[in-house]
């Protein structure tokens, strides 16, 4: 897309929400054809008739006069539409290691609801926990993504078996999720090697961080679960600068050294004005196999304790049940399995999706 031309639009704004064409992701495309034509492709999803013919007005007169044009043609096109172009030879995506400003939070136009899962700390099963709620609320008819934004440590494409994914770009320059288990996927882990280090800084990072969010074709989705890394430092300040989250869900195990961190990651969120979902207890307790009876092993009741004292959703608690790791290391994860269905894990992941999308 020619910056000169994507310049000369990028204030003609979408009536209903005051946010222009460029930061709602609708501008697909804009340029000049070989019959010297300037056409402006945008995507229509959402919008009203009369929000429609506003905007097209908008984007004829901004360019008016400006370029050595013939006439100028504004199509719209759905979702639907701009997903079932005609197929052209793939594209290998790739991202640009460069530093960019934070401009503001966006929407993303055809995503409804931004779901961070966010811990404290590394280690608690945060991002098995993303993976397996995204199953879940897929499970409640929803249509659901996941962007693994765990820059140092992205995990989520080993727990939803998509570890060897490359992803490509459509014509229009999008990246092309990884789709697996009914669930579109975006990770930086699709970039890198699996043992490669990430030794960048925070501006680069965010950079990054925008193309991982903003240059891909999510489609259609309900809910987009994003798996943050874990602390509170350059990544999580960027994501929640640049992107309109609509809700956190905290991760936390019962020890106080997790919680005293899981407590920092509250108030990031609420300085950023992110609404808080809840807090989740991971690893709350094992059943044993002889005796049958739960073993709060890290100490009981401490996250609830906790939630009640700073005034937050106690969502539930995850137990410490080996058939949670071994399916997510085998890319298969607990809530596709049917023969847990009636397992303690499976009924809580499902509790707590119900809450997280109501």
């Amino acid at each position: 897309m020619n910056n000169d031309l994507k310049l000369s639009v990028i204030n003609v704004k979408n009536p209903s929400t005051g946010q222009s064409l460029v930061d709602e992701g609708r501008l697909i495309d804009i340029y000049i054809d070989d019959s010297e034509n300037l056409k402006i492709n945008y995507l229509s999803s959402g919008l009203k008739i009369e929000d429609k013919r506003v905007i097209e007005q908008g984007l004829i007169e901004a360019v008016k006069g400006k370029f050595p044009i013939k006439q100028i043609i504004v199509q719209s096109q759905t979702q639907t539409q701009a997903n079932t172009r005609p197929p052209q030879a793939a594209t290998s995506a790739s991202i640009v290691q460069q530093s960019s400003p934070s401009d503001g939070t966006k929407k993303i136009a055809s995503v409804k609801k931004i779901i961070a899962v966010s811990s404290g700390k590394g280690g608690v099963g945060k991002s098995t926990l993303a993976a397996n709620l995204a199953l879940a609320i897929a499970k409640q008819g929803k249509r659901v993504a996941i962007l693994d934004a765990d820059i140092y440590g992205p995990s989520i494409p080993l727990i939803m078996g998509v570890a060897d994914f490359a992803p490509t770009i459509n014509d229009f320059k999008k990246m092309i999720p990884a789709r697996q288990h009914n669930i579109d996927i975006i990770s930086f882990g699709f970039f890198v090697s699996k043992y490669d280090p990430v030794i960048w800084r925070g501006p680069m990072l965010t950079n990054v961080l925008k193309q991982l969010v903003f240059d891909v074709e999510w489609g259609e989705q309900d809910v987009l679960i994003i798996d943050f890394p874990p602390g509170t430092g350059d990544v999580q300040l960027s994501l929640a600068q640049s992107l309109a989250i609509d809700g956190a869900v905290i991760v936390t195990t019962p020890q106080q050294v997790a919680i005293q961190d899981t407590i920092k990651g509250k108030n990031m969120f609420e300085k950023m004005k992110i609404p808080i979902i809840g807090m989740v207890e991971n690893m709350a307790y094992f059943i044993c196999d002889k005796c049958s009876k739960e073993h709060y092993i890290f100490g009981k009741d401490n996250v609830k304790k906790i939630c009640q004292e700073v005034g937050m959703r106690f969502l539930g608690s995850i137990p410490l049940y080996s058939p949670i790791s071994i399916s997510a290391d085998q890319g298969h994860p607990l809530m596709l399995i049917a023969h847990e269905e009636n397992s303690a894990a499976w009924k809580s992941y499902i509790q707590i999706a119900k809450q997280i999308v109501d």
